[in-house]
């Protein structure tokens, strides 16, 4: 059985209450109740930024997944999605996002951030972000809103909450920290009888080395 986080909010500004919800996000209502139907968790007011120290999910056991479907900072009235200030702060919500996950993953877990990937959301540069944070890709798919039934997208934030959004060239990133994607990769060579990796050292500016390891024709 997989235990899963599913953050699905944004910056602590837009962090909703369960009484702000309805107003908000007036669908919610039906699918709280379904989660609870179903046995689910449900965990309100969670910082993206320290989610990790919420008093809630530390008693809970580590996840096997952590997602976040279409992370966004929240809508600004004077900046457009391609106002380098709106980009900065894209980019400071998923610095804090994956800071914070690392600590919430069980032994071989992963965290999926499902993202639009033409510009200006290819801007975010959220692979560069996650391998700054420890993390490496591990699989990236086509996000495809027909293998969610049920799923509706919402702009969240302040401003039209409850409207959808185009969902266009979208793709969930799929990662995983980077000793354990290597642990995996070794596991899976010794299994299948492979010696043929290689190593890659890459020399960073500050002196530090990368360490990746490739293999030919290993499906992960």
């Amino acid at each position: 059985m997989h235990v899963y986080f599913i953050f699905y909010m944004y910056m602590k500004i837009y962090i909703f209450t369960p009484d702000e919800l309805p107003t908000k996000h007036w669908t919610s209502t039906a699918h709280l109740a379904e989660l609870a139907e179903r046995g689910c968790t449900v965990v309100h007011g969670v910082n993206v930024h320290d989610m990790h120290e919420h008093v809630a999910l530390k008693r809970m056991t580590r996840f096997d997944r952590v997602i976040f479907n279409f992370p966004h900072a929240g809508h600004d009235p004077f900046y457009c999605e391609r106002h380098a200030e709106l980009i900065r702060r894209h980019k400071e919500l998923l610095r804090a996002f994956f800071r914070s996950a690392k600590f919430m993953l069980s032994e071989g877990g992963e965290v999926h951030v499902s993202h639009r990937d033409d510009y200006p959301y290819c801007e975010w540069k959220l692979q560069e972000i996650a391998e700054k944070e420890g993390f490496q890709l591990h699989e990236k798919v086509e996000f495809k809103k027909v293998d969610y039934p049920g799923y509706h997208n919402k702009r969240g934030g302040g401003i039209r909450s409850n409207k959808t959004f185009p969902l266009k060239e979208c793709f969930t990133f799929k990662f995983m920290l980077k000793e354990c994607r290597e642990k995996r990769v070794l596991q899976i060579c010794s299994e299948n009888g492979r010696e043929d990796y290689e190593l890659q050292i890459t020399q960073r500016s500050g002196g530090e080395e990368d360490v990746t390891m490739v293999v030919p024709e290993l499906a992960i």
